[in-house]
């Protein structure tokens, strides 16, 4: 995976090169889009159950570091981070959903028949949460994301290697 490192100071004042982002074609739209990133280390709070993702949502609010980036992106990947939040957000309402639907129905189930069937709706939908988890975490490790944002630099990993390289270009002066 290609990793680039661009200061702030770079993309707030001579912007990115026209070469999209995501495949390295050349690029029809500028999106400004809002990165945001917190400190990995803070999953671990979430180990100590309720009162640990209580504090993983404080401590992330806290440590969270922001940047605005202009990102060039070709017209098929116009969307790209629109569809890939769409999946996310939409697939932890679908989870939520499925959810509450399981303990509704283990309430209406152990209240009449008092079997196991209660018991393996809600161990098969923890099943189904903890795999939508593991997806979610490939997706995100698989596609663009940024690994860090500092007061000065913003990092990314999986960019083209072709944006990549255009901006080197445009660092080092040359013309094309």
């Amino acid at each position: 995976m290609t990793v680039l490192r661009l200061g702030r100071y770079e993309v707030e004042t001579y912007g990115l090169p026209p070469v999209c982002m995501v495949c390295g074609g050349p690029a029809t739209v500028s999106r400004a889009t809002r990165f945001s990133w917190h400190p990995p280390a803070l999953y671990a709070v979430i180990l100590f159950g309720l009162p640990g993702l209580i504090l993983f949502l404080i401590l992330v609010v806290v440590f969270r570091k922001r940047m605005s980036v202009t990102v060039p992106l070709c017209k098929r990947h116009r969307g790209y981070w629109l569809h890939r939040n769409l999946m996310t957000y939409g697939g932890m309402l679908a989870t939520f959903v499925m959810t509450c639907g399981a303990l509704v129905l283990l309430l209406i189930i152990r209240g009449t028949f008092r079997n196991s069937a209660g018991d393996f709706c809600c161990v098969s939908n923890f099943a189904i949460l903890a795999a939508f988890c593991a997806a979610i975490g490939a997706l995100e490790k698989r596609g663009m994301h940024v690994t860090e944002i500092t007061a000065r630099s913003i990092t990314f990993v999986g960019v083209s290697p072709d944006f990549t390289d255009a901006v080197l270009r445009d660092q080092r002066g040359d013309i094309v």
